[in-house]
């Protein structure tokens, strides 16, 4: 979130229309308990949308139903909605409804066929991991939807959702080919909101299959998260429009955006410490050393908000897969970074976790030099949001490629036949992959991580890891943990 007021997320509108990317506004709030409330908020959502109208700005409103009073009278609410839509429409505007939890579902939908009637310009959201959604979208073809797909964030029970990430992703893309097909044939408007780059690239390859040009994808992601792909997504003519929310009512929605984007089953747990350099770490350690042995590996984070570049600065082995996993994501992302030797650019808590005893490799990642640096002119002020949330995005990624890695072992013995167990890639489709798969399994050992895999055949990590596991889920390959590093006391 930009900030709890209107303004903040205008603001943010304008930096993110920068790069081309249009925003969606949805105030916080839900299961209100008065009509009252409900008229005031469905007031916000009209001044809302005369506010941006005078700002012209790129900007659609979106909702939850509970919000402007469901729970307390279907009838009342669509008459509360129906006015938001039609000022909406008058302004040339759009307006999606979220979905609620499964209990809402049946009646959100037979409340969006209703608003549909009338009202051309709505949207609504489903939800891949709830069993139904398949479902649910063939009930709504007929009247031509307006479908944002998202993976779904509330706590189901095993009755209704899929509990296995691997489950929901492989719903998403199901879903995916047949809303793609339905802008096709259609030429619906379905917005697929993942973060999820992996689910992105099979969608885009489904999408050039059919024939359907970049132009008609629409990919939608929350504000502040993967904020560098989301430019990617608009420099290469993709639409992309970003999430913003708002509002005092955020820990419901916070809580749940938390829980929403986990790394894949079976990867390392990342443990955080905010503490004071250098003495916090050795008292943390020194209370915890029944951890030592687990940790695999660690990452410094100083002065990120500032204007210089980002600076990475290796671990004390300097060769080590967290280096190689830092410079991965530097370099892929583009823009300019600096390099260190260990203790070269800033020495502090990485001399703690690298140091003698302990050796656990520990890069830095910090914007250094930083000449406010203890002195009494360090102050938020001259802080960069923007370097901020690079800083923030390069971190996510590293922390995501270097947990979620492992060591594929084979369990099969001379040539796979591919076509047999699912697993040939056409070379029209995807020819660098294509050439690498005999020398990908060459290299099932054992001995070589699936990063380090990808980064020798010069592969992006995370479609190496979708192919690679593959082969784990039909029993070829399995998978082993990384080897303790941390140096025995």
């Amino acid at each position: 979130m930009p900030g709890e007021g209107v303004e903040e997320a205008i603001l943010a509108t304008r930096q993110l229309l920068k790069h081309n990317i249009p925003t969606t506004f949805t105030h916080l709030g839900e299961n209100i308990t008065t009509i009252k409330e409900a008229e005031i908020n469905t007031q916000h959502y009209l001044d809302l949308l005369e506010k941006i109208n005078e700002e012209k700005l790129d900007i659609e409103i979106s909702l939850k139903l509970t919000h402007i009073g469901l729970d307390l009278s279907f009838d009342k609410t669509l008459n509360l909605f129906s006015g938001i839509a039609e000022k909406a429409r008058t302004l040339n505007n759009n307006v999606f409804i979220d979905i609620e939890d499964s209990s809402y579902v049946d009646k959100t939908i037979n409340f969006y066929k209703k608003v549909k009637e009338k009202h051309y310009n709505v949207g609504l959201c489903l939800q891949a991991y709830l069993y139904r959604t398949m479902d649910d979208i063939k009930s709504l073809v007929e009247i031509n939807p307006w479908i944002r797909l998202v993976k779904g964030a509330y706590k189901e029970p095993s009755t209704v959702a899929f509990k296995k990430i691997a489950q929901v992703n492989d719903n998403f893309l199901a879903l995916s080919k047949l809303l793609l097909q339905q802008i096709n044939e259609k030429n619906i408007r379905v917005a697929f909101a993942t973060h999820d780059l992996i689910l992105q690239e099979h969608i885009k390859e489904e999408a050039q299959k059919i024939g359907l040009p970049k132009e008609k994808l629409e990919f939608q992601m929350l504000y502040g998260i993967k904020t560098i792909e989301q430019y990617k997504l608009a420099s290469d003519s993709y639409r992309i429009r970003t999430l913003i929310s708002y509002g005092e009512h955020w820990y419901p929605w916070y809580m749940r955006r938390l829980a929403e984007r986990p790394l894949p089953p079976g990867s390392m747990s990342v443990r955080f410490w905010f503490g004071p350099e250098t003495i916090g770490t050795i008292a943390y350690l020194a209370q915890h050393e029944d951890l030592i042995p687990g940790f695999r590996g660690g990452i410094f984070i100083e002065m990120t908000g500032n204007d210089n570049t980002i600076a990475l600065q290796h671990t004390r082995q300097d060769n080590a897969r967290m280096d190689k996993v830092g410079q991965v994501v530097l370099k892929k992302r583009g823009a300019e970074f600096r390099e260190g030797k260990f203790a070269d650019v800033i020495a502090n808590d990485e001399r703690v976790l690298n140091g003698p005893g302990l050796n656990i490799p520990c890069i830095s990642i910090s914007r250094y030099p930083y000449p406010e640096y203890h002195t009494s002119d360090d102050n938020l002020e001259i802080m960069r949001e923007d370097k901020l949330q690079e800083a923030a995005d390069v971190i996510e990624e590293i922390l995501r490629i270097y947990g979620s890695d492992y060591l594929p072992k084979r369990k099969f013995r001379g040539p796979v036949f591919l076509s047999g167990h699912g697993l040939f890639v056409d070379w029209q489709v995807n020819w660098k992959l294509n050439r690498a798969i005999e020398k990908m399994m060459m290299r099932f050992e054992g001995k070589q991580s699936v990063f380090e895999i990808a980064d020798e055949l010069e592969l992006d990590y995370w479609e190496t890891r979708v192919y690679i596991e593959k082969f784990r889920v039909r029993s070829l390959v399995e998978a082993l943990p990384m080897p303790e590093i941390a140096e025995k006391a």
